[in-house]
């Protein structure tokens, strides 16, 4: 009697550490699922900034969406508007630049999404 209590109790030890091991990998693996989809986001982002920067207008990023090999499957989305201009001593531009990164629909249990934002002051 006693061999089958203990061999119960070690077989419900054994069920609750793979469950718990589950829960752990699971929860590693969304994780780093949402790095990438902030990294990639960033990436967008910068992007973004340097085309603002070079040309001093939103067209060019305007709606982009960034499809490069690097981003494993993430999809990249910027969003420019140009929020006007001010003069202290010399003229200023200021644009707000918002990129979107996701990663498989939101159904899927490997869904990431992050966005991140920035408002960008350039010299005329």
């Amino acid at each position: 009697m006693m061999a089958i209590f203990i061999l119960v109790v070690l077989s419900l030890m054994s069920l609750y550490m793979l469950r718990l091991f589950g829960n752990q990998n699971a929860t590693l693996i969304h994780s780093l699922q949402g790095s990438r989809a902030y990294h990639a986001a960033r990436s967008g982002m910068e992007w973004g900034i340097y085309r603002v920067s070079e040309d001093k207008n939103c067209t060019a990023t305007e709606g982009a969406n960034l499809n490069f090999p690097a981003l494993n499957g993430f999809n990249v989305n910027l969003n420019c508007t140009a929020l006007g201009s001010y003069q202290e001593d010399i003229n200023r531009s200021v644009f707000k630049i918002t990129s979107h990164a996701a990663f498989a629909d939101f159904e899927d249990p490997d869904h990431a999404y992050r966005q991140l934002e920035v408002t960008l002051v350039l010299d005329d």
